[in-house]
C-alpha cells in the first residue's frame, strides 16, 4: 500500500505522525497478521535453508498479465521470500535461482510494442539486484545470450551486466571459436544462524535436457548429452559443496530419469510449462524433483533441514503468487522503471 502525502494543512508534525502510525499498522496487518499469507508461508518448523526458483519469464519481471488475476512477478516473489525469512526471524538462509527461459527470445522487427533486448537487459539488472545465484540456460535463451557472449568486448558487457557471469550450463557448449563457454556450475555459500558456524556451500549445476541434443547447433552453441555432462562435472561439484542442486530445462520425466540414474543430487528443479502442485513434485529416491512454473505464477520452493547425523532433508512447496502476496516496494519500483525503458 502506498500513500501520497501532498499537503498537510495544520499541525504537520502531528498529522504526519498519525499517518505514519496508520501506515505502520496497515503494513503490519498485511505482512504478519494476514491469515492467508500466514497459511501460504506455512509454519516455522525449524528449516534452515530455503531455495526458490523461477522459469520461463521470457524477458519479463512483471506479473503474467492474466486479465482476471495477474500472477507472479519479481516483486511478489521477493515479498514472499521476505515473509518466509521473517517467519524464521532471519534464522534461515535463502538461495534464489532461475531454471531457464529467463530471456526474451523474440526478434525486434521495429514494430514490436516492447524492445526485446532491453527487456532481457532488465532481467540481468533485476536478478543481480536481488542476488539471484544462477540462471540456467534454456533453448529459448540462446538467441539473446549468443549475442551477449561474443568474445569481442564481452568483458565490457560483464562489467555492465555482472549477472552474465552467473548464467550456467554444463552441456550447452560453444560450437566454434569466438563465443564464450558458460560456467557449468556455481557454488554459493549461505550463512545463517540455523546453518551453524560455517557457511553451507550450495553447488548449482545447469543442464538443458530438452531435445534436440548431441551436436544440435543453435546460435553458435551446440547442445550435448546432459547425462554425460553431469557424469563429468558432478564429482567436482560434490567435493566443493554440502548441497547439490540441479537446474534442468526440459520435460519433467527426463529430469526425473536423470535424478534416478545419477546419484548425488539433493534437489532437482525442472523448468516445464505448467502449474505445479503437491502431487506433481515427486521423489527420485530421496531427491525431490520439482517442476518450476511458467512465469513464476507459483513460486517453486524447497526447504531444507540439516540432519543431526549429517546430510539434509528437503521438502518441496509451491506457492501461488497472487494479490495475497505483498509486493516488495523497492523491487516493484525497479519493475516500473524497466517497463518505462523498454516500451516503444
Amino acid at each position: 500500500m502506498t500513500f501520497s502525502l501532498i499537503r498537510l494543512a495544520s499541525a504537520p508534525l502531528l498529522a504526519f505522525a498519525v499517518v505514519a502510525s496508520c501506515f505502520a499498522q496497515v503494513e503490519l496487518r498485511t505482512q504478519t497478521l494476514d491469515p492467508e499469507l500466514s497459511r501460504r508461508t506455512g509454519a516455522d518448523d525449524g528449516f534452515g535453508l530455503v531455495i526458490t526458483a523461477s522459469a520461463d519469464g521470457r524477458g519479463s519481471l512483471e506479473t503474467c498479465g492474466c486479465g482476471r488475476q495477474p500472477l507472479g512477478g519479481l516483486a511478489r516473489r521477493v515479498g514472499y521470500e521476505k515473509a518466509v525469512l521473517e517467519l524464521t526471524q532471519g534464522g534461515a538462509g535463502l538461495v534464489r535461482l532461475d531454471a531457464g527461459g529467463a530471456f526474451d527470445d523474440t526478434v525486434d522487427t521495429g514494430r514490436n510494442e516492447v524492445i526485446p533486448h532491453i527487456r532481457s537487459e532488465w532481467v540481468l539488472r533485476g536478478y543481480i539486484a536481488r542476488d539471484v545465484a544462477a540462471i540456467n540456460v534454456g533453448i529459448t535463451d540462446l538467441r539473446y545470450l549468443s549475442q551477449m557472449n561474443v568474445l569481442q568486448d564481452r568483458d565490457a558487457r560483464v562489467v555492465r551486466f555482472p549477472m552474465l557471469d552467473r548464467v550456467i550450463s554444463a552441456n550447452v557448449l560453444p560450437a566454434g571459436p569466438g563465443i564464450v563457454r558458460f560456467r557449468p556450475y556455481i557454488v554459493r555459500e549461505v550463512q545463517a544462524t540455523r546453518l551453524g558456524d560455517k557457511p553451507v556451500r550450495v553447488g548449482i549445476i545447469g543442464v538443458c535436457a530438452a531435445r534436440p541434443e548431441t551436436g544440435a547447433n543453435l546460435y553458435g552453441y551446440r547442445i550435448e548429452d546432459p547425462i554425460a555432462a553431469l557424469a563429468s562435472v558432478l564429482p567436482d561439484v560434490r567435493k566443493q559443496s554440502d548441497v547439490v542442486v540441479l537446474l534442468a530445462y526440459g520435460p519433467v520425466d527426463r529430469a526425473r530419469a536423470i535424478a534416478e540414474g545419477i546419484a548425488g543430487f539433493d534437489a532437482v528443479l525442472v523448468a516445464n510449462n505448467f502449474l505445479p502442485d503437491a502431487e506433481v513434485a515427486a521423489m527420485a529416491g530421496t531427491t525431490p524433483v520439482v517442476p518450476v512454473v511458467l512465469q513464476t505464477r507459483s513460486l517453486t520452493e524447497v526447504r531444507g533441514w540439516k540432519q543431526p547425523a549429517g546430510g539434509w532433508r528437503f521438502v518441496a512447496r509451491s506457492t501461488l503468487l497472487d494479490a495475497v502476496i505483498p509486493s516488495d516496494a523497492e523491487t516493484l519500483q525497479m519493475v516500473y522503471r524497466a517497463r518505462a525503458d523498454f516500451i516503444r
